[in-house]
């Protein structure tokens, strides 16, 4: 079990706002919501919209969007689903910056939008001030007139939404963000009982997730005090040793590994008997939500050291020492001979299937792109061995179209696969696989 230490970030109150005669400041989770009403709406062929009032007796969900989220607009149909189940108690409304002749443009001519029936506010100014965000999606819920919870996407089911509309204390991973953190200052600020600074010039520290600040990892020099610090804030440990040693093996050295994907993927990290997976690498698969899981099993790490003349490569080579000192395990990269799933080329009437069962990939859904794409989503299966493709008649931006379903395996993949004379099959490869080890003393 590994110790952590926690600190709270916490965001001050917000900037005043002004619309019409009234003046609010930003509305902070649990207060009530001033009122309010909402006139700008585009309704998209929802009749009898209306204007809206933010405090009104329905669970109102805001969700600020625009054209440029890709995101935002593939949850679109499912935040329309939710509306539909829940009529009459919820109201799902779409907010945008963007100009009503821009979104009523864009609706119409987007394949994925033109028909789905959710209204949206145009050209806002106001609730993008009272409810301020930096990443979107960005959901906002206000039952009663009170702002009961801020989220992205992950919590847009009909089981959250029951959860809101029982009543009583949430405990979601809200969102929460600080749009101009600071990395270059230390996340502890030690001081003498004088109120001074101490002069010591090393320490480290193993902090848990930080809430509102993004995920980062860097190295800070200070000229004046002759010392460095490297930090690493709100990341899976996975990640994190992924990224550490990264940079201290150097490009040529990093680039000569033998891996599925440039970045680290599920399957990748090999089972360990003494550490739990779904405590290093957020699994898709596992029954949480992602902002749930960061929150829990994300870490931050500082340490500060005398600058010796060290290198950039020689200072993370320390973070990662130190970092196995604190948990009390690494990760490194040990090369395996393991069976991967290879796309081949097959001659005709040379096909036959590989059994393999992978994990679910979510709702049933075509899938049209680039064969990198398709490994790509395979290779963050966590059931699924190490993916390479050895095809000459699919390159990497080759295009295929096929259907993904919950049950899909690779056999059922393979017969898709026919009409383009390429299959999956299992063999042996050498692979550079990340493995838990214990630190050498």
């Amino acid at each position: 079990m590994v110790r952590l230490i926690w600190i709270m970030l916490l965001l001050a109150g917000g900037t005043p706002v002004c619309f019409g005669q009234l003046t609010a400041h930003r509305v902070q989770l649990g207060q009530k919501v001033p009122d309010y009403v909402v006139s700008n709406i585009l309704n998209n062929g929802v009749p009898n919209v209306g204007n809206v009032n933010l405090n009104n007796d329905q669970l109102l969900i805001l969700d600020f969007w625009d054209t440029a989220c890709a995101a935002c607009i593939k949850a679109m149909p499912k935040m329309e689903a939710l509306q539909n189940q829940f009529a009459g108690s919820v109201r799902v409304l779409a907010v945008t910056h963007e100009s009503r002749s821009k979104i009523e443009k864009f609706w119409k001519a987007n394949s994925f939008l033109s028909k789905i029936r959710i209204p949206t506010v145009v050209e806002d100014s106001v609730l993008s001030r009272l409810f301020p965000y930096v990443a979107r999606p960005h959901l906002v819920w206000i039952r009663n007139g009170i702002f009961v919870a801020q989220t992205n996407g992950d919590y847009a089911t009909g089981e959250y939404i029951e959860e809101v509309l029982r009543g009583g204390r949430l405990d979601w991973a809200m969102k929460n963000e600080i749009p101009d953190f600071d990395y270059s200052q230390p996340l502890v600020f030690a001081r003498t009982h004088a109120g001074d600074t101490p002069d010591f010039k090393e320490y480290d520290v193993l902090l848990g997730h930080q809430s509102g600040v993004r995920g980062h990892l860097g190295i800070y020099r200070d000229t004046v005090s002759g010392t460095i610090r490297g930090v690493v804030l709100n990341m899976p440990i996975a990640h994190v040793y992924f990224q550490l040693l990264r940079k201290s093996m150097g490009w040529d050295a990093f680039s000569s590994l033998k891996r599925p994907a440039t970045f680290i993927t599920p399957n990748q990290l090999m089972d360990c008997d003494d550490i739990p997976y779904h405590h290093l690498f957020y699994d898709r698969q596992v029954d949480r939500n992602k902002p749930e899981w960061d929150r829990d099993n994300e870490i931050s790490f500082e340490t500060m050291f005398v600058d010796s003349g060290q290198t950039d490569s020689a200072v993370y080579r320390r973070m990662l020492s130190e970092l196995d000192r604190r948990l009390g395990f690494g990760i490194r990269f040990e090369r395996k001979r393991i069976k991967c799933l290879v796309l081949r080329d097959y001659a005709d009437g040379g096909y036959g299937g590989t059994q393999f069962d992978m994990c679910g990939v979510g709702d049933t859904a075509a899938f049209s792109g680039p064969i990198t794409n398709l490994i790509y989503e395979l290779n963050q299966c966590r059931l699924v061995p190490p993916v390479f493709n050895e095809s000459d008649r699919l390159s990497g931006q080759s295009n295929v179209e096929l259907v993904l379903a919950p049950d899909s395996d690779i056999a059922s993949i393979n017969r898709q696969l026919e009409r383009y004379k390429v299959q999956f099959v299992l063999a042996e490869r050498e692979v550079d696989m990340m493995v838990v080890v214990k630190p050498t003393s």
